[in-house]
């Protein structure tokens, strides 16, 4: 069996180990040798698919486009989490701006009634001493 070439019994991986040597992409070790008149033209032979360069730009491009949807397609998720993301944050903050007000009011409110509170104490404590 020539070096580099499959059998039926050998796997994907050991074909590529044989075709570490080989300054070819795996799948693209056969060359092709025409003759036109006096002139002789060598090149990859991948079959009706063209070279073998043409084949992994194919490739290539092909994977470049399917990463492309990928990341637009996540980016666009992310993009309305985002905005929801943000949208509730506003909220909060506003909620947040609201019970802000309210408390302040009530405390101001307790202050107030503690003020009260306090003088009508000091004022039931010096008449008890007084009258002690």
């Amino acid at each position: 069996r020539p070096h580099g070439l499959r059998d039926e019994r050998s796997s994907l991986i050991i074909s590529g180990i044989r075709a570490i040597g080989s300054n070819a992409p795996l799948g693209c070790q056969k060359k092709s040798r025409t003759k036109v008149g006096e002139k002789v033209f060598e090149g990859d032979d991948v079959g009706s698919r063209g070279t073998c360069g043409d084949y992994v730009n194919m490739s290539l491009d092909s994977t470049m486009d399917k990463v492309n949807e990928l990341f637009n397609s996540h980016r666009d998720k992310l993009t309305e989490r985002n905005y929801a993301l943000e949208a509730m944050v506003m909220a909060l903050k506003e909620e947040t701006m609201v019970m802000t007000m309210a408390l302040s009011t009530r405390i101001e409110e307790l202050e107030a009634e503690l003020a009260l509170c306090r003088a009508s104490v000091g004022k039931g404590v010096s008449s008890a001493t007084l009258s002690y």
